[in-house]
């Protein structure tokens, strides 16, 4: 089992994986994570659609602590072209 697939079981992650991981001072883990697919759900109508482009700067989101590590979910923000509702930005998927 790789270091990315046994964080994503003890995190319980769904819905995407971790693909990087950074140890920070501090007892700070910071997990980079993405969807599973290369494209985007639309949140309204849950048809993917295709990357427009990603956003400079990772959103960070605190998790909940595993013994001394304070875990930091770290995900860059993806701009999609939905067929339906054209082009939407994504924040959270």
């Amino acid at each position: 089992m790789t270091t990315s697939k046994l964080i994503g079981k003890l995190l319980k992650f769904k819905g995407f994986r971790c693909v990087g991981l950074a140890f920070r001072r501090g007892n700070r883990l910071d997990v980079l994570i993405k969807p599973f697919k290369n494209g985007c759900r639309y949140p309204d109508c849950g048809r993917r659609g295709t990357i427009v482009r990603q956003r400079p700067e990772p959103r960070y989101w605190r998790d909940i602590p595993v013994g001394p590590w304070s875990i930091w979910l770290m995900y860059w923000p993806r701009e999609i072209h939905c067929v339906t509702h054209g082009r939407v930005k994504i924040v959270g998927q």
